[in-house]
């Protein structure tokens, strides 16, 4: 059953079915989409899933590529002569496959800073939220996603703060300006040598000045105002000095609520709406620093340990200076400063202590300051607990470009485009239902999700023919994780030293789109079509912003 969805001009919107033979879309004359050339842009790697259940090829495809994640590399020299283990990715010329958002980029672009820009007492106190500043760093390749997370801050209600390494230009300022974002001249010698791992010496003076201080990665969308967490945090653990996120994914994430000591009566606590904190020794495979929030009154030394941090991203893999920094910041920093000596708190096990015992760590929990992974695919156990998420970091969806970053915003809304994006009076759009026979409602595997695919082909050709901008569905997922190889191992318990194969994560019933689209390559057949294919994701006809007479 194919829909057309059309944003007539007669005041509201109008929804008829059409009811085509399996074979229609290949009979269109003129305009259309190659059979093969858009089945290929569909599947992930240009190629369609191989027919037929889970093989044991599949499975040991999805057993090396982990292995190789945590295959260890040679000894890693510390700027203090000691050494240490470390992966493949650490340090050197090539780019880690997990980097960061900004990658290891040259600042050196746009109109140096100047005056207006200039980093002072009343600027912070304006962009301050009662006791807390919020803050991220960009450059004008990056500026887009500070833009739209500044967007989305402002429609929680919060103003922000964005250190920037030149002028980005009077229409992008302008902009951010209005989504209530103050911006401020990053200067120094290694945040214009490498934005990703330079950032951390921008923090300091942000600290210093008594706030609370939120430092989170651009490409986060926050959903809402995470200060009445961290308050909740600080009174059910006192003693913490600062809170990040993991990059452990697994299938046992906290799901115990946080309680709160009540006032009045000595040990009697409250129940909140939320989730306590990860274990976080448990989490040490690797601490993820996109979302840090750092206690003022630490302020000393935790400023201590970010210089600390600043250090450890000026070598590689040899002890050898880095002339650009790190390519990815997050590695050296766990490596040598969070991961040297930690142990549990003695007086609180939620927490760690780190930096030679100096500090107190928490972890965030990861059902509600989210991963993709843990955002999508682990979206039934929230709802389960019934809490509701704060934030959504765009990785862990196995590829960290642009365009898969962006798709993951604009699935759920979270991705503000300009005002063309969302059609006028004219635009016409076609959307499709799915269906799949009984057999393969609950089983799924490689023919559940090939079958649709060569729908969704059609549907292609289809929009292509009509002249109307088609609308992605959402793909039925089914039970057998390895009809997606790729991710199969997402789906297994993960450990340090590897799987336990009792505790699979169970996968959702819908997909999320970068599951089963090669976004990239979905963007170039728009491209290379000459105006006759163009596509919006799934929620796009549900999205407030999409025109509606």
């Amino acid at each position: 059953v194919v829909h057309e969805s059309l944003a007539g001009r007669g005041g509201h919107r109008l929804r008829h079915k059409a009811h085509a033979r399996p074979s229609a879309a290949g009979s269109i004359r003129g305009r259309r989409l190659d059979q093969k050339a858009t089945l290929a842009y569909l599947t992930r790697a240009g190629a369609a899933p191989m027919p037929g259940p889970t093989t044991k090829k599949a499975t040991k495809l999805a057993d090396v590529q982990e292995k190789s994640r945590h295959a260890e590399g040679k000894g890693l020299q510390r700027p203090d002569g000691a050494r240490h283990r470390a992966t493949p990715h650490s340090g050197g010329t090539q780019r880690s496959r997990l980097g960061g958002f900004f990658g290891a980029y040259s600042n050196a672009v746009g109109r140096p800073c100047n005056g207006q820009l200039n980093l002072d007492k009343d600027k912070l106190r304006a962009a301050a939220n009662g006791d807390t500043i919020i803050a991220t760093f960009t450059n004008l390749e990056a500026a887009d996603f500070a833009l739209n997370w500044a967007r989305q801050l402002q429609a929680v209600g919060l103003r922000s703060l964005i250190g920037v390494s030149a002028h980005l230009g009077p229409t992008l300022e302008q902009q951010m300006h209005s989504a209530d974002a103050a911006l401020f001249c990053a200067s120094g010698q290694l945040f214009q040598i490498n934005g990703q791992a330079g950032r951390w010496a921008e923090v300091p003076p942000l600290l210093r000045s008594g706030h609370n201080v939120l430092v989170s990665d651009s490409d986060i969308a926050w959903l809402r105002d995470p200060r009445p967490y961290f308050r909740a945090i600080e009174q059910a653990h006192p003693t913490v000095d600062f809170l990040l996120a993991t990059d452990r994914a697994f299938n046992d994430y906290a799901s115990a609520p946080l309680e709160v000591p009540s006032h009045g009566v000595s040990g009697d606590t409250r129940r909140g709406e939320d989730l306590d904190l990860e274990h976080a020794y448990a989490s040490k495979i690797s601490f993820n620093i996109g979302t840090l929030y750092l206690r003022g009154r630490s302020n000393e030394t935790l400023c201590a340990m970010l210089e600390a941090w600043v250090e450890s991203v000026k070598y590689d893999a040899r002890g050898k200076p880095l002339p650009q920094l790190a390519h990815w910041d997050q590695e050296p920093i766990n490596k040598l400063v969070l991961q040297q000596h930690i142990s549990v708190d003695r007086t609180d096990h939620h927490l760690a202590r780190v930096f030679n015992r100096r500090l107190a760590m928490g972890v965030l929990p990861m059902l509600q300051f989210t991963t993709s992974f843990t955002y999508f695919i682990h979206a039934a156990r929230r709802e389960q607990l019934r809490v509701q998420p704060y934030s959504l970091h765009a990785i862990f969806s196995h590829g960290k470009d642009r365009a898969r970053k962006q798709f993951i915003f604009r699935e759920e809304k979270l991705w503000y485009d300009d005002k063309a994006y969302y059609g006028d009076a004219s635009s016409r759009y076609l959307s499709v239902e799915l269906t799949w026979p009984q057999r393969l409602r609950e089983e799924g595997g490689y023919e559940l999700i090939t079958l649709q695919q060569r729908d969704v082909q059609k549907a292609m050709q289809l929009a292509s023919a009509l002249n109307r901008t088609f609308v992605l569905p959402k793909l039925r997922c089914g039970e057998r994780p390895m009809a997606y190889p790729c991710y199969g191992w997402y789906h297994r318990a993960m450990a340090y030293f590897g799987f336990a194969t009792g505790a699979r994560v169970p996968m959702p019933r819908l997909c999320p789109l970068y599951y089963w689209v090669q976004e990239s390559r979905l963007l170039d057949l728009q491209k290379s079509s000459g105006g006759s294919f163009s596509f919006r994701e799934s929620s796009f006809l549900e999205n407030p912003r999409t025109f509606s007479p």
